[in-house]
């Protein structure tokens, strides 16, 4: 039995943290929700995997044969909360649910392998030559479901983050970039994880602590993902509003054809925005800008997107700055601050100004004001 060290203090540190998350999200009235109910699973098992590596460290092989360990359980939980976390009425398809299906595998092969520990077959050579290329079966599989799910999310979320563009002026707030930067984490653990189950696989020297980065790196990444849910749960309900419009197959790449009446429709929503300034309201989205049209989101999105060029999120923002340089320019608004003159334009938040700004400008706001003197 190895001395207990600053990693196993870590280990059972981080376990038990895991448990008393999970124990929240699943018992507060607050968290009541599908998404929390998959992560908090989700910290039960991590817990429970990086107890187990714990205590297999200190000496104590047997819990190898407990049903401790389901490693093709995280990359479904993570699946499944992040769609319930973006759409709360999600229902999975029948190609998602087969995602089940390895799992339900692997937790018959783990209670089977426990039923052999309880009546000591586990020590036979016979049990020894199944059980290990079966276990390590499982954990390739687990591996390659891991990366593959994680390079699906991010795809995900990178045309939902497009879908926000089309829909709100605003869009910082319910950034989900947060959670993109957690599953590039999730990312680089998993070509870790794979470069060290093949050099165990091959049985190359290799020395445990070599695992400890990957372990703590798994822990780290789930008990942030808990904590970011947590502080952002009065914005998950305004996030969601966005349609399921990102789980539909890639639009085609050619332009609609749109009504006789869109350069109509076009002349009137340059003069709604030119005359009644809308563009000055910071929670103007596409949906109350269509009813104001009279039109369907969809048929507005278009005459945007071929009229001018852009995602609503564009279009809006580029009145946004080209009032905030007017503003710059007038003495009638010098007693006013940069963020003043900001906010009186519509925009919401300091950052999305100076991001929006520079990026239409390629000034800081900053130095556009210095240029103009």
């Amino acid at each position: 039995m190895q001395d207990f060290s600053w990693f196993n203090l870590l280990i059972f540190l981080g376990s038990i943290q895991g448990f008393l998350l999970a124990f929240v999200f699943l018992s507060g009235e607050q968290f009541k929700k599908k998404s929390n109910i998959y992560l908090a699973i989700l910290l039960l098992v991590i817990s429970l995997q990086n107890l187990s590596n714990g205590l297999i460290e200190l000496g104590h092989s047997f819990v190898e044969y407990l049903p401790f360990s389901f490693t093709l359980s995280i990359p479904f939980l993570l699946y499944a909360f992040v769609h319930q976390i973006l759409w709360p009425d999600y229902t999975f398809n029948k190609k998602e649910k087969g995602l089940l299906l390895p799992l339900i595998a692997q937790i018959l092969f783990k209670i089977g392998v426990f039923i052999c520990f309880l009546l000591q077959v586990h020590t036979s050579s016979f049990f020894q030559q199944c059980y290990l290329p079966l276990n390590q079966f499982f954990e390739v599989v687990a591996f390659i479901a891991s990366i593959g799910i994680s390079i699906l999310l991010i795809y995900k979320l990178n045309r939902y983050e497009r879908e926000l563009k089309s829909n709100f002026s605003e869009i910082e707030s319910k950034s989900v970039q947060w959670l993109k930067n957690t599953l590039l984490a999730v990312l680089v653990l998993c070509v870790l994880w794979g470069i060290a189950f093949t050099y165990k696989i091959l049985q190359a020297p290799i020395n445990n602590t070599f695992f400890y980065p990957i372990w703590l790196g798994v822990a780290f990444i789930t008990y942030w993902l808990a904590y970011s849910t947590y502080i952002r749960r009065n914005i998950f309900e305004t996030v969601a509003s966005i349609p399921q419009q990102v789980e539909v197959t890639i639009p085609e790449k050619k332009k609609p054809i749109l009504s006789p009446k869109t350069d109509e429709h076009y002349q009137k929503l340059l003069q709604l925005m030119e005359e009644e300034k809308l563009y000055e309201d910071p929670n103007l989205s596409m949906k109350i800008l269509a009813q104001k049209m009279d039109l369907s989101n969809g048929y507005l999105s278009q005459i945007i997107n071929q009229k001018e060029e852009k995602n609503f999120f564009e279009f809006i923002n580029t009145y946004r700055v080209e009032a905030v340089k007017q503003k710059l320019k007038d003495p009638a608004f010098e007693h006013l601050s940069l963020l003043g003159i900001a906010l009186e334009a519509g925009f919401k938040s300091k950052s999305t100004f100076n991001a929006v700004f520079k990026k239409m400008t390629g000034l800081t706001p900053s130095a556009y004001k210095k240029s103009l003197k």
